[in-house]
């Protein structure tokens, strides 16, 4: 897959932005947004599950998370959104790149972020995760089971 000119200028900002010891290749990224595209389905569908990633100042760790969230082994239509508590990094810049929407929480607190999410969320069954953990592709299906 090749990246338009306003997605290599995105990746490029967001690499350089990123600590030196911190870089994401093409590749993955875009691995990343396609998998994350199709954990969705069709858009003018309602999601079956939202799984909401709660994140303050995250860039280092967000990405595995989106990664794994993005591997889910599941039938379900899952919206993938990003409740930015006000971070003062690239976290909401990177959730973006990734194809996760994001929406900024200027009240910081977990709480607050949490209702912010319940207030954005679209699917059916909603799910709260952090943006620091990485989850097995089995995690989804077995909260959402039953």
């Amino acid at each position: 897959m090749e990246l338009t000119n306003i997605q290599k200028s995105v990746f490029n900002s967001i690499n350089s932005l990123m600590k030196d010891d911190f870089t994401i290749s093409k590749e993955e990224m875009l691995e990343v947004r396609k998998n994350i595209k199709a954990l969705r389905g069709n858009l003018f569908d309602k999601p079956d599950v939202t799984v909401a990633i709660i994140a303050y100042n995250e860039e280092e760790n967000l990405f595995a998370t989106i990664k794994s969230i993005s591997l889910q082994q599941t039938d379900k239509k899952v919206e993938v959104i990003l409740i930015d508590n006000n971070s003062s990094d690239n976290t909401s810049i990177l959730a973006g790149f990734c194809g996760v929407s994001s929406f900024l929480e200027k009240n910081q607190g977990t709480g607050f972020a949490r209702q912010r999410a319940l207030q954005e969320a679209k699917g059916k069954v909603y799910v709260s995760c952090d943006a620091d953990t990485i989850y097995p592709s089995t995690w989804l299906e077995e909260l959402v089971a039953p």
